[in-house]
């Protein structure tokens, strides 16, 4: 093998091992989050309740890029309900419009057509509902209505285990490779 072979070889060996490690340290970085958040939407299952009232419900979109037929993409619009509710702890009156971590103020599924969102707002959380709210006893401005784990709440973990094993796998493909030493003449 050449000089100029070897030393290409030597230098994608180590990119690859560059580009494991900063895949692996995302990795730990997202997975440590994620833990944090799990535990943080567990001890929402053990939050003080309180009824509240919903004040507001509103219709919002997202976009997404939708892949079409060939290589063509297109937008998809989609519609969610959010609402805005009080409630009051001691005495104190809070607002929030927090559902569930890990959903944020999402309430429940998305809807492509807004007259679906707005049947589902409507059925669901007209103004002046009673909801349970849980609250965080030792702050009380942090609450929602939908306690404990979700795929939200799971994401980072998940996305943390995938970018550090991928790491991983890249990290040992350039230490395993067979890269002749340059030879000395």
């Amino acid at each position: 093998m050449s000089d100029d072979k070897t030393i290409q070889a030597q230098k994608a060996s180590k990119t690859l091992r560059r580009f494991g490690l900063g895949l692996g340290a995302l990795g730990a970085l997202s997975s440590v989050f994620g833990i944090y958040f799990l535990f943080i939407a567990n001890e929402t299952l053990s939050w003080s309740s309180v009824d509240g009232s919903v004040v507001k419900t509103s219709i919002n979109t997202a976009s997404s890029l939708q892949k079409g037929s060939g290589a063509t993409s297109d937008f998809a619009i989609e519609y969610y309900v959010s609402i805005d509710y009080t409630y009051d702890v001691n005495g104190q009156p809070y607002v929030s419009s927090l559902y569930s971590l890990g959903e944020g103020e999402n309430v429940g599924r998305r809807f492509r057509d807004r007259g679906d969102a707005e049947a589902e707002a409507a059925s669901r959380f007209p103004t002046g509902t009673v909801v349970t709210v849980h609250y965080n006893p030792q702050n009380p401005a942090e609450a929602v209505l939908k306690t404990g784990w979700n795929w939200g709440t799971l994401t980072p973990l998940l996305l943390g285990l995938f970018l550090g094993g991928t790491g991983w796998l890249f990290y040992a493909v350039g230490k395993s490779a067979k890269v002749p030493s340059q030879s000395k003449a």
